[in-house]
C-alpha cells in the first residue's frame, strides 16, 4: 500500500531526527521511521523500494504468490448468463451473445454480453469498428416496467460518418419510447471537437453533455483532500482547518457531479421511459462510475452484498477498467499522470447513498473501506488484470485468490453486513446538494486521533447484529401472541 517514499532532510525536521524515512500509504496514512545512522536508513530504503514497487522492478505481485485459498472460489461469483438472464427474464427485445468468446470483437469486453435481438452476431464486428477500441454499445440493464435500457460504449471513432446500426436497434428495442439519450461524459470541448460524428443528428437520438473534469483535476483534488486529513501536530481548531481544506479540494464537487449524473439517468429510465447510452472517451473510466451508481439506485439486487460485488465485477473488472493503470499499482513514479482515483470517487458516492438511505443497503461503510484498501494491497487477483481477456491469458484464476472469496469467507460476511438492512424494491432518488454531502470519515480520518470520526470495532458490529436479531425475535413473539 506504499505509493511514495520520502527522505526528509534536516531542514524539514529537527536536526536530531534527520535520518528518517516517510512511507506514504494509500490508506491515508504516513508512517515515519527514525534510524541510528544514514547507512541503516539506506539499507531499509533500498529494501522497501524494491519490494513495494514490483511493477517498477520487474517483480511479481504478491497476489500471484499468495497460496492461501478460501472455501468458496470467488472467481465464479458473477456470470453473464446469470446476471443478464435475471435482467432479461421477461424481455424478448434483447439476447445474450457469446460472439466475443475469443475476444476478437472487443478485447476489453467480456466473452458474453447482451445486444438487441434484432441484430445477428455478424453485424457486431462491423459495429465495433465504428467505436474507439471496438467498444460497441452493449446492454447494462433494462427496466422491467418501462422497458427503457441502459447501454454503454466508447465514443465513435474520429471521422465516423456512418450511423451506428446498433443505436437504431437500441431505440427500437423499447416499444414504449423509441427515443435514445446519449449521456456524453467527455468534457464538452472533447465531445464537440474534431471530426467526431455528430450523434445528435441521428433520428430519435439526442446528446446530453455532463460537467466532467479531467483526471488531472480529480487527482489534484484528491491530493489536497488527503493532505488536509492527515494527522498533524495537535493544535486548536484543527478540525475546522481540515474541513476548510476539504472545501478547497473541491472533492465534493466531483461527488455531486457524479451523483447528479446518475440521478439524471435514473430519471430518464424510470420516469420518462427513455433509453440511455452512456460513454466517455473509451468507456473505461467515467462510464462505469455512472452505470454502477445508476444500477444501485434502480435495482435492489445490486444493493445486497452479493449483488454489489457482482456489480463491481461486471461494470468495472470485466468491462475493462484499468485498475493497475489508474491506481499506479507497483509503480514508484507517484507523479504518473495516468493515475486517477476514479474507483475511490465511486465508492465515496456509494458512501453518500449509505448515509441518505441507512436501511436500503445490505453492506456497510466498513466494506467500502475494505474494498478501497484492497485495490492497493494486491492480496488478490481480482483487480490485477485490465480485462477479462487478461485474466484468462495470465491464468489468474489458478494463480491467485479472489477478493470475493475473502468477502464471503467465515465471519467476514457478518462484518460487512448492515444490521439495519431492510429489503425494498424502491427506486432511490438521493439528494446531490452540497449540504447533504458528508466527508467519508471512516476512510479519511481513521488514522487521525485528533479528529472526530466514527469508532468502528468488529465486536461492536456483531453486537448490533445480535441486538437486531433479538428485537426481530421479540417482534415475532408479539405477533404470535396477538394472533392467539
Amino acid at each position: 500500500m506504499i505509493y511514495r517514499i520520502e527522505k526528509p532532510t534536516g531542514s524539514a525536521l529537527r536536526k536530531d531526527a534527520s535520518n528518517t524515512l516517510e512511507f506514504w500509504c494509500s490508506d491515508v496514512r504516513v508512517m515515519r521511521f527514525a534510524f541510528q545512522d544514514a547507512q541503516e536508513r539506506k539499507t531499509v530504503y533500498d529494501l522497501v523500494n524494491l519490494n513495494a514497487f514490483p511493477a517498477s522492478n520487474n517483480l511479481e505481485f504478491f497476489a500471484l504468490s499468495n497460496t492461501f485459498r478460501y472455501d468458496n472460489v470467488g472467481w465464479d461469483l458473477y456470470s453473464p448468463q446469470g446476471d443478464l438472464g435475471r435482467i432479461l427474464a421477461e424481455n424478448n427485445s434483447w439476447r445474450i451473445s457469446a460472439a466475443n468468446e475469443s475476444y476478437t470483437i472487443c478485447p476489453t469486453y467480456p466473452y458474453a454480453f447482451a445486444v438487441p435481438s434484432l441484430l445477428d452476431d455478424g453485424i457486431l464486428m462491423e459495429a465495433s469498428k465504428l467505436r474507439v477500441k471496438g467498444r460497441l454499445p452493449v446492454l447494462t440493464w433494462v427496466h422491467p416496467e418501462t422497458q427503457a435500457s441502459i447501454t454503454r460504449s466508447s465514443q465513435l471513432n474520429p471521422g465516423s460518418s456512418k450511423e451506428d446500426i446498433l443505436l437504431k436497434a437500441i431505440r427500437e428495442s423499447n416499444a414504449r419510447n423509441p427515443k435514445l439519450v446519449v449521456v456524453d461524459l467527455r468534457p464538452p470541448k472533447t465531445g464537440n471537437a474534431g471530426v467526431v460524428a455528430p450523434v445528435e443528428e441521428h433520428e430519435g437520438t439526442e446528446v446530453a453533455y455532463t460537467t466532467v473534469l479531467t483526471n488531472a483535476a480529480l487527482r489534484e483534488s484528491h491530493r489536497i483532500l488527503v493532505d488536509c486529513c492527515l494527522p498533524k501536530e495537535k493544535e486548536k481548531g484543527e478540525i475546522h482547518h481540515c474541513y476548510a481544506g476539504v472545501e478547497v479540494s473541491r472533492w465534493h464537487e466531483h461527488v455531486k457531479s457524479l451523483l447528479q449524473t446518475a440521478i439524471n439517468v435514473v430519471d430518464l429510465v424510470h420516469k420518462q421511459s427513455t433509453s440511455v447510452l452512456i460513454h466517455c472517451k473509451d468507456g473505461m473510466d467515467q462510464t462505469p462510475q455512472v452505470t454502477s451508481l445508476a444500477l444501485l439506485l434502480l435495482d435492489p439486487y445490486y444493493r445486497t452484498l452479493r449483488g454489489f460485488c457482482s456489480l463491481i465485477e461486471k461494470e468495472w473488472c470485466l468491462f475493462g477498467h484499468r485498475f493497475i493503470l489508474r491506481s499506479g499499482l507497483g509503480n514508484k513514479d507517484c507523479s504518473d499522470d495516468m493515475r486517477a482515483p476514479l474507483f475511490l470517487l465511486f465508492l465515496d458516492c456509494v458512501h453518500q447513498l449509505l448515509l441518505q438511505f441507512p436501511s436500503a443497503f445490505e453492506f456497510n461503510s466498513v466494506f467500502l473501506v475494505t474494498l478501497a484498501d484492497e485495490i492497493y494491497k494486491v492480496r488478490f487477483g481480482t483487480f490485477l488484470a485490465n480485462s477479462e481477456k487478461e485474466r484468462v491469458e495470465l491464468k489468474f484464476k489458478d494463480k491467485a485468490p479472489s477478493f470475493w472469496a475473502y468477502v464471503f469467507h467465515g465471519q467476514h460476511v457478518r462484518l460487512f453486513t448492515n444490521p439495519l438492512y431492510l429489503t425494498s424494491n424502491d427506486v432511490l432518488f438521493p439528494l446531490a446538494s452540497p449540504r447533504k454531502l458528508r466527508l467519508w470519515t471512516d476512510n479519511y480520518f481513521r488514522w487521525n486521533s485528533n479528529l472526530k470520526r466514527s469508532e468502528f470495532t468488529a465486536p461492536r458490529q456483531w453486537h448490533l447484529h445480535d441486538l437486531v436479531q433479538d428485537l426481530k425475535t421479540k417482534v415475532s413473539e408479539l405477533d404470535k401472541s396477538l394472533q392467539k
